[in-house]
């Protein structure tokens, strides 16, 4: 017995017994249900009251009151819903009293003409009666709207009940025991009219109430933790109810920022400890919102609706085994029993759809379902649950629907399973784009509406956008996210011929995607190994970026949903329906533009490189540090995974690369070209810069000349041959692509067959030939060793004249162009260079002047490629520049100009040729006058290098006059 109930009980005992209490008692379910149980303990409490007064609860309320005895009475109980003014034999509230009270005559005339008894006349009825009357009178809205419609005169009988019920409230009144217990409904949206007929009558009473009356809620909130475990659980364990409500508590306390403040107070812990096994919020949300719902009777709706959701956790309990506690969250809306209770039992049937759609569905497809891998109750079918309970109120106004973040966060946080700190990313997950559709947030509250929905626009749009649309998005996207000058790119080209540079072939994820830990296929081993129908020899060059396959299916409905998005704006069949829309599906086309560029990068994420017969994969992952883009985060990951190296330690040529016999330094270079057992040098300079190092450093050699030379060594050019043998110091001017690499067995071999040469031969002071030291003659020359002056003293390999470079001051013969040392010019001179290559191996570093540079472009391509690298040519320098553009259809030409935009010149050029859809050739030529250190623009030609093999090349320089000798 609640302690409410207990109050109702002693009232109606006080008055009907002694006088004293208060005569008229309104039960109020406004803010509490209760009322069909009190009424039937008054009931049973004076019919059975021989029962009754055995119980331990009626003797203490006796005892309190100075009883001894449960009063006899005279019992009238009307329950409005059963009478009818037209069908029933007594028409009104006052004919039914009578009929009860068994004095129906004295009201005969008034029911009949449905005429309103006077006080007198029912206050004589009362005191007639000899024992104390009592009245219960339920459901008085429902019969005051029956009788609304029931005329009488120019009035109606709803208009007549309430004029009585001030005649009979005041009958009671001065009637010393008799009592009237009335019970107001609480808020229902059906009878709104009457509840306002119900306001006024209490208005007209509330002087009487004042004095004689009073209002009173059968239940508390606390009472309701009673009666739900009561009703529902044979016996729940306090010991772990405590130990529980300490963990949440503690939970919460760790947790606060995220949580409303209540959270803090003991009263929260009390509350927790009281509702065990249910979460306190959830007794919230059903008796002060859901409650407010008139289909929902509250509390036979709770215990109805938390029975099955007892049943539910218990079916389920093996998948809810970390929750300590029963949250809204887990309220399983996938159960039938539950799911009705929620939707049509309430009158909210048109929620259906919206449950099915956005939070659960048995196929596991549900938006919030798909958000997440977790197959049952994840933390966004919890929020979203939560979130529907929310929803359901009374009230049609969008400002008393849904919930703060914070209130969700204290409805679903579990410990080890889902954070307060969370839930606010996993709603603004929920609310994106890919998120739930009938999700809506108004001043701060959560909650699900039935509206038209524009992401459900949307993704309607989406479902008309054609793989032929996506895949040609996807393909433009990939084009202009590789655009590179590391690489030699080919996006969905399977057949790539004569590759030149390091080439990223991109995969068609229609036909050759792949899968994490699978094996490559076929098609991708046929684009590394073949060339058209024969063995390709460069395999190294090739690289593959190719999609996953669980990925694919994500970057498609990205895509669709931007190319969506963007019809919709142009579309005039929504355009009055996207106005409200404006500002959000201006956010909604920028996030999916960007999510656009991610998901394809997150798709095409897995490289494959050759490795000696097979094809091996690495991931795009993070930790890819200094990467702008995503060739760049290719490069980083080929170089990490030492496929693609920036330094090579030329110990690695000797022993891994380089065999018995000598190869020149081109073959040497197509060596790693060719076989997918090695690294690759970034570029060329990497191979030469190794190659210098490991002469220098001894491991091999290198020979200028020709190999037939050394195999047998005419005396008569041996200076000539030690100049171009390099061994154990640095190579003259830097290894050239027709050097010969000796590997070091054959270079010791030379170098000791050349240094015994040395000591075992003579000079001839004439022609520098070697003879023998016994001959009389040069064998060379034929001048006679008598006839010349004494021999020089014998040069050996490495021996140095006497004329000082200005770079390395080493010591050089006169009228050498170029330092033996240091490979640089000596001398002031006119050079012209067609090779980008063989233009940076001389003049970097020395001191030259660029006087004039000419590229010739095959393709617009490769002028857009290169177009950046260009400009920079111009940028300070001011040269004076001629341009032409040639194609079958259409020619262009710049004669002199000193201010060109070399970028928008290759924009212009582009739109020319695909005007004509032709490629054309493209011819720029820049002329500095007195010319320009070349020095500053070495970082420029660097870059060109890259497209060596595609462009035409030529360009005039100077040496610097002060090194002139």
């Amino acid at each position: 017995m609640t302690h409410n109930l207990k109050g109702i009980l002693g009232e109606s005992l006080e008055r009907l017994g002694t006088g004293k209490a208060k005569p008229l008692m309104i039960i109020d379910t406004t803010f509490g249900g209760g009322k069909t149980h009190t009424l039937v303990a008054l009931y049973h409490l004076f019919e059975n009251s021989w029962l009754l007064k055995k119980n331990e609860n009626i003797k203490e309320l006796l005892k309190q009151r100075e009883m001894t005895e449960i009063p006899e009475v005279s019992m009238v109980s009307i329950d409005a819903r059963d009478l009818s003014g037209i069908e029933s034999e007594y028409k009104t509230i006052w004919g039914e009293i009578g009929r009860q009270l068994n004095c129906y005559d004295r009201f005969e005339e008034y029911d009949k003409k449905m005429q309103r008894p006077t006080t007198k006349v029912l206050t004589e009825v009362l005191e007639n009666q000899n024992k104390p009357v009592l009245i219960l009178l339920d459901e008085l809205v429902n019969y005051l709207k029956d009788s609304e419609g029931i005329k009488v005169g120019d009035t109606n009988l709803s208009n007549i009940t309430i004029s009585f019920l001030h005649n009979i409230t005041e009958a009671i009144s001065k009637t010393e025991k008799a009592m009237m217990v009335l019970t107001l409904p609480g808020f229902e949206p059906a009878y709104i009219k009457q509840s306002e007929l119900l306001e006024g009558y209490k208005e007209s009473v509330r002087s009487i109430i004042a004095r004689e009356g009073s209002f009173v809620v059968p239940l508390r909130k606390d009472d309701v933790y009673t009666i739900v475990k009561k009703r529902l659980f044979e016996n729940i364990d306090e010991n772990l109810a405590i130990a529980v409500a300490e963990e949440i508590q503690s939970f919460y306390t760790k947790n606060s920022n995220y949580l409303p403040e209540v959270v803090k107070s003991t009263e929260y812990f009390k509350s927790l400890e009281k509702a065990y096994p249910f979460h306190p919020i959830i007794i919230d949300i059903l008796y002060d919102r859901i409650a407010t719902i008139s289909e929902f009777n509250k509390t036979r709706g709770v215990l109805r609706l938390l029975s099955h959701v007892i049943k539910r956790v218990y079916q389920k309990r093996n998948n809810l085994d970390i929750d300590l506690i029963i949250t809204p969250g887990i309220i399983d809306l996938l159960d039938n029993s539950i799911y009705n209770e929620l939707t049509n039992r309430i009158d909210r049937g048109e929620f259906q759809n919206v449950i099915r759609t956005d939070i659960v569905n048995e196929d596991h497809k549900a938006r919030a379902q798909a958000l997440e891998p977790i197959t049952y109750m994840g933390s966004n079918v919890r929020i979203a649950t939560t979130i529907y309970l929310y929803t359901l109120i009374g009230s049609t106004k969008d400002y008393s629907r849904g919930a703060t973040i914070k209130d969700i966060a204290l409805a679903v946080s579990v410990p080890k399973l889902l954070y307060p700190g969370d839930v606010e990313e996993s709603i603004d997950k929920m609310d994106s784009i890919d998120g739930l559709w009938y999700f809506k947030q108004t001043a701060g509250h959560w909650y699900f509406t039935v509206d038209i929905s524009i992401k459900k626009l949307i993704n309607d749009a989406k479902t008309r956008i054609s793989r032929i649309q996506k895949k040609k998005e996807i393909k433009s996207r990939l084009s202009k996210m590789l655009r590179t000058d590391i690489f030699d790119v080919r996006v969905w080209e399977s057949d790539v011929k004569n590759p030149t540079k390091p080439t990223l072939v991109v995969t068609d994820y229609q036909y050759l995607p792949s899968t994490e830990g699978g094996k490559p296929s076929e098609g991708l081993k046929d684009i590394v190994e073949k060339e058209g129908q024969n063995f390709r020899e460069k395999q190294n060059l090739i690289y593959l970026l190719v999609p996953k396959k669980e990925r694919i299916s994500k970057m498609e409905d990205t895509v669709a949903l931007y190319l969506a998005i963007k019809d919709l704006k142009t579309s005039t069949d929504t355009k009055e329906q996207l106005k409200t829309y404006k500002k959000k599906i201006e956010e909604y086309e920028k996030e999916t533009n960007s999510n656009s560029n991610s998901t394809i990068e997150l798709c095409y994420s897995m490289i494959f490189y050759p490795k000696g017969n097979d094809l091996k994969y690495i991931t795009l992952q993070s930790g890819l540090e200094g990467a702008k883009n995503l060739p760049e985060k290719v490069y980083l990951a080929l170089k990490k995974a030492d496929k693609i190296l920036e330094d090579l330690h030329p110990s690695f040529i000797a022993d891994r690369v380089l065999q018995e016999k000598a190869i020149s330094f081109s073959d040497l270079y197509e060596r790693f070209q060719n076989n997918p057992s090695l690294p690759l040098p970034k570029n060329k300079e990497i191979l030469k810069n190794s190659v210098n190092n490991g002469v220098d450093q001894g491991l091999f050699a290198s020979y200028k000349g020709s190999m037939q030379d050394i195999s047998e060594i005419n005396l008569c050019k041996f200076d000539t041959i030690t100049n171009d043998f390099e061994y154990k110091q640095p190579i003259k001017g830097g290894v050239k692509d027709a050097y010969q690499i000796l590997p070091k067995n054959l270079a010791d071999e030379l170098f000791d067959k050349l240094n015994d040469i040395v000591e075992n031969t003579k000079v001839c002071p004439h022609c520098k030939g070697r003879n023998s030291k016994s001959a009389v003659k040069c064998t060379c020359c034929g001048e006679s060793f008598d006839t010349v002056e004494p021999p020089e003293p014998p040069r050996k390999p490495g021996d140095k004249e006497d004329i000082e470079c200005p770079y390395c001051k080493t010591k050089n013969p006169k009228g050498s162009e170029k330092c033996e040392k240091c490979g640089k010019w000596i001398i002031t001179k006119k050079l012209t260079f067609t090779s980008i290559d063989e233009f940076l191996e001389d003049v970097e570093e020395q001191a030259f002047k660029l006087q004039k540079v000419e590229f010739r472009l095959p393709t617009t391509q490769t002028l857009q490629a290169a177009r950046f690298r260009l400009s920079t040519l111009t940028t300070g320098y001011n040269p004076k520049i001629k341009a032409s553009m040639q194609g079958d259809k259409i020619g262009l030409n710049i004669k002199e100009a000193e201010k060109v935009d070399v970028n928008e010149l290759s924009d212009i050029v582009q739109r020319l040729s695909n005007l004509v859809q032709e490629d054309v050739v493209t011819t720029i030529k820049f002329d500095y006058d007195d010319g320009i250190d070349v020095s500053s623009l070495i970082e420029s030609f660097k870059g060109l290098k890259a497209y060596e093999d595609e462009i035409e090349f030529k360009a005039e320089i100077i040496t610097s006059e002060k090194v002139g000798i």
